[in-house]
């Protein structure tokens, strides 16, 4: 990739509250507030803006007074198995896992859990989520050879190209397209977390105890992306991987404050000026990378440490 499309913005130093951030520049002049593409991958720890939270797909959310949630549509939505009854502990699911497309999903069953936590200054209030339908979201973060094969078009190039790794480097606007070619949608905020979390609200998504073996992040990255599913003992509770670190994930939902409320129009598809949110932290991150925690990038970015992965509905 030319070096004139791209920058590295790393704080003074990488530690736990600190976020490297990686940019591309869709112009030489990094000053042209035109086609200028400006990632903002905002830790918790060091949130200074007004944060937000995702929308979700057949969900109702409780904070002060419930509230019901609208559905987000998909084209010729692949049908789930037999009705998949609520879930009450992690535990009580056994993944499953199915092609769809050719690319593998995992289904994510309904049931509650709490979104968010009680101290990151964009993560809080707390609020009770809950599924009433079950949903499909990628295993893996979606590879270069999947994009490719699939007709993905995006106007950089990624900044790694071999197969296996996330495709990265990729607009908003681009992922979403992507995800509709496969009659499918980027996950809303809430269901990221969920697909994440589960109903033990786990911290990270192979429990409540930091694993450093468990995710591509900033010691072990040699500060650059991984082949998908490179480590296995980070799998979450539905079966998916690198859902904490490697890189962040773009969701469907603006970067508005808590509580969630997919009612107030987070989940507008034609908002192109808010930021959205990212999740999961990516391969310049530390431990600090929780499953609630919560990032931004304008529509219009591309960024090295930003990638996505695909949900659809369940019917």
């Amino acid at each position: 990739m030319p070096t004139n499309r791209f920058k590295r913005l790393i704080p003074a130093a990488l530690t736990g509250a600190s976020l490297a951030v990686i940019l591309i520049s869709t112009s030489v002049t990094a000053s042209a507030a035109n086609g200028r593409a400006q990632a903002h991958l905002a830790a918790t720890a060091a949130a200074t803006a007004s944060s937000g939270s995702g929308g979700t797909n057949h969900a109702v959310a409780t904070a002060a007074a419930t509230v019901a949630v609208g559905t987000v549509d998909a084209t010729e939505a692949p049908t789930a198995a037999a009705d998949v009854a609520p879930v009450t502990s992690n535990k009580d699911w056994k993944p499953q896992i199915e092609a769809k497309g050719g690319i593998e999903m995992a289904l994510v069953p309904p049931g509650c859990f709490m979104m968010g936590n009680d101290f990151g200054p964009s993560e809080q209030p707390r609020t009770k989520i809950c599924f009433d339908k079950p949903f499909w979201i990628d295993k893996f973060e979606v590879t270069n050879a999947q994009f490719k094969k699939l007709g993905g078009v995006a106007k950089h190039a990624g900044y790694w190209n071999d197969a296996q790794k996330p495709r990265e480097s990729i607009a908003w606007t681009e992922a979403g397209a992507f995800c509709k070619l496969r009659n499918g949608r980027l996950p809303t905020e809430a269901e990221w977390e969920w697909a994440a979390r589960g109903p033990d609200n786990l911290d990270y998504t192979w429990g409540n105890t930091w694993d450093p073996n468990a995710m591509v992040y900033a010691l072990n990255s040699g500060f650059k992306a991984a082949v998908v599913g490179t480590k296995p003992t980070g799998v979450s509770w539905i079966g998916t991987l690198d859902m904490i670190g490697n890189v962040w994930e773009q969701t469907s939902s603006l970067y508005l404050p808590y509580p969630y409320d997919a009612t107030d129009g987070r989940e507008d598809p034609t908002n192109n000026k808010t930021p959205r949110v990212m999740r999961g932290g990516g391969f310049l991150n530390y431990r600090f990378t929780r499953t609630e925690l919560r990032g931004y990038v304008y529509p219009g970015a591309v960024a090295a440490e930003s990638g996505f992965r695909c949900a659809m509905d369940a019917q």
